[in-house]
């Protein structure tokens, strides 16, 4: 289908920016496991056959046979099977059972699990190389994934800290101007082995309001660190169970993905959340983590620089003030209109910001393959909904046809027909709601596969704000250069005599001193702008490696288990179509007569035969006869009853055979015959 073609174009648009440790996938991969298409018992549990039996033809040269047995061919058995059951479950033309019912996760931002990964040549590429250190990863990177089962609630068992979100519940408040209020609260607990986070199933109420306060200081305490996305905030009240649900499915996954990630589990921030009871916004140990403005303050020059007192006086007039800030104000806007001088970067700066361009692109890319994922997704689910109406139509049909057998009567022809489509419209039928479960279940499985896919979509854009951060606190830097090279130009040329006429030596030196403060003031500010640049270049440097091991596992992993679900999906409907249907089954009926059948069957025997025949030309019957040694009276006969024929007809026939009515049969049965040779 279209969406699928899509799909695959748009994966193959990542795969160049995958990195370099990214192998081609090994067979075996694809085939892990039971396959749960074969893996269901058939819609019948076979019996075992009584016997066989073959029709032969009659003898063309007149010698009494065939000879023997190995010496037949198929061309002189018209027909032929086992007797007494239905067929045998090693037969290789069984259709193929239904998909098996899949839960899906609960939640898009579940992390993926990460297989073993192989080193492989990358398929080439048109794209710049990714920066050295982005395909080295970092000591503390690998371990940085965690993998959950396909449910989305469970974790490792090894797992350090484990965490579970339950269901919400209602609260009823008051607000400061005395509304009644309510919201929603979720219980997290957690079990952890850590030290820092020592607990044992501690457990906490937490509303969404929280989740955001935690969210924003996570991003204020750890600048340039790919924080994983908070669930948005829903736009007006929801209160629907599917909404609750899924939202308590992404709070209590985000929190997974933080106590996973090597740097935030450190978070104080974080410990605070989890381990302390009580509303955490009034929690004093929370409002005095956050009472300071950043913990990493903004790398911006100090907004309170002096200008040298050219206005004379230390206090200064309003006046003087006023007309120092409409200066101020005309250097900055003067500087921000001309165009900055280029500086040369560092190389390692220079790949950083290559590194962001190829985000970028990363995201578009990711973007485009999400929205083909979910197009199919939503294709195969309408599918398989499709084949499901169309199944339940086909059914009521066959049930209207049933009822049209009823009133026309089973053994008239106007029945038979009726009870013949009524037949395929039943079969049509199952075959529509097996098609359903393929669908439907393969739809499951491909939103569950591709949960990687939309883990690293709504990741990539924390991680280009995450580098352009990075790229103001270096212009906040350079910022800070210029303005204390400006200082100093000042002060050089205040100490010559330049810049100081008209002024008394008291105003000269009143000055150098602000300008000394200044410049001293500009030193400080500068060297806490290059630590704050330089802490978060590191942190850059290690999240890109980090994030490019787990696109690497996450995306093999991903596409292994999308392979091999198209592939079993693909083998299934190959199956239902190439497989024929189910061998017809015709049914035996056999007459045991009596020793002087000879002398007997004179007054019948017209009757007898006029009615086989009539069922011979009605289509009920493919073909009958007597049987017994050559030169001896017959033994018994046998009819062969079409597989359309059911057995109360059959029944009503013997009841009606004059053989059966005076005495000329004692011992009569009727037994299912499955054809496996013959037309």
């Amino acid at each position: 289908m279209a969406s699928t073609d899509n799909l695959l174009a748009n994966l193959a648009s990542v795969a160049p920016l995958a990195d370099d440790h990214s192998g081609e996938l090994q067979s075996s991969e694809l085939h892990q496991g039971s396959d749960p298409l074969m893996d269901l018992p058939p819609p019948y549990q076979p019996a075992p056959p009584a016997g066989g039996a073959f029709v032969l033809d009659e003898d063309e040269d007149g010698d009494g046979g065939h000879g023997a047995m190995t010496e037949l061919s198929l061309s002189d058995v018209p027909l032929g099977g086992p007797l007494g059951g239905p067929p045998s479950g090693d037969l290789d033309d069984a259709p193929p059972p239904p998909y098996a019912a899949v839960t899906p996760p609960a939640s898009p931002y579940v992390p993926a699990a990460q297989p073993p990964a192989a080193a492989a040549t990358p398929p080439p590429s048109s794209l710049p190389p990714m920066p050295a250190f982005v395909s080295t990863p970092a000591p503390e990177a690998a371990h940085a994934a965690h993998a959950l089962a396909p449910d989305g609630d469970s974790q490792p068992a090894n797992a350090p800290v484990r965490i579970s979100v339950d269901e919400p519940e209602r609260v009823d408040a008051t607000n400061s101007l005395g509304l009644k209020t309510s919201h929603w609260e979720y219980t997290v607990r957690t079990d952890s082995a850590l030290p820092e986070l020592l607990s044992s199933g501690m457990e906490v109420r937490r509303r969404y309001t929280d989740f955001d306060a935690l969210h924003k200081q996570l991003h204020v305490e750890f600048r340039g660190i790919f924080v994983p996305p908070l669930p948005p905030k829903s736009l007006i009240e929801n209160n629907s169970e599917e909404f609750l649900r899924l939202r308590r499915a992404d709070l209590q996954a985000y929190l997974r993905a933080l106590v996973a990630h090597p740097e935030l589990v450190t978070s104080e921030a974080l410990r605070l959340f989890i381990l302390q009871p009580g509303p955490i916004l009034r929690n004093p140990a929370w409002i005095a983590l956050v009472a300071p403005s950043s913990l990493l303050p903004a790398a911006t020059p100090s907004a309170a620089r002096s200008t040298g007192g050219e206005e004379g006086g230390e206090g200064g007039s309003k006046a003087a003030e006023l007309l120092g800030s409409v200066v101020s104000w005309w250097r900055d806007t003067k500087k921000n209109l001309m165009a900055a001088p280029k500086r040369e970067l560092a190389s390692d700066e220079t790949m950083l910001r290559q590194a962001t361009k190829m985000t970028e692109q990363l995201a578009r890319l990711l973007l485009a393959a999400t929205t083909s994922a979910r197009s199919l997704c939503q294709d195969m689910d309408k599918m398989g909904t499709d084949c499901k109406d169309l199944g339940d139509a086909l059914t009521a049909l066959a049930t209207y046809e049933e009822v049209q057998t009823a009133v026309l009567g089973q053994y008239t022809p106007d029945g038979i027909s009726a009870a013949k489509r009524a037949a395929d419209f039943s079969a049509v039928s199952k075959a529509s709601a097996a098609q359903a479960g393929i669908w439907k279940g393969a739809s499951m499985r491909a939103a569950g596969q591709l949960v990687t896919l939309h883990d690293h979509h709504i990741l990539v854009p924390e991680a280009v704000a995450a580098m352009r951060e990075r790229e103001g606190a270096l212009d906040a830097v350079f910022a800070a250069e210029d303005e204390l090279a400006e200082k100093q130009s000042a002060m050089a040329a205040l100490q010559v005599g330049g810049g100081s006429s008209g002024l008394t030596a008291e105003q000269r030196a009143n000055k150098q001193l602000a300008l000394a403060q200044a410049i001293d003031k500009l030193g400080e500010d500068l060297a806490t702008a290059r630590d704050i640049y330089e802490t978060i270049k590191r942190r850059n440097q290690t999240e890109l490696s980090r994030m490019g091991v787990e696109r690497e596992a996450g995306f093999r992993r991903m596409a292994a288990e999308l392979a091999a679900t198209q592939a079993r999906r693909a083998r299934s409907v190959r199956c239902m179509a190439n497989v024929p249907a189910a061998p017809p089954k015709f049914h035996i009926l056999q007459y045991t007569y009596v020793a002087d059948i000879m002398e007997k069957r004179g007054p019948f025997r017209a009757e007898h035969i006029g009615g086989l025949q009539k069922a011979t030309e009605s289509g009920r019957v493919h073909m009958g006869g007597a049987f017994g040694p050559e030169g001896a009276p017959p033994e018994g006969g046998m009819l062969i009853f079409k597989p359309d024929v059911p057995v109360p007809e059959i029944e009503a026939f013997v009841a009606a055979d004059p053989y059966v009515k005076n005495g000329l049969v004692t011992a009569w049965t009727i037994k299912p015959f499955m054809v496996v040779a013959g037309p």
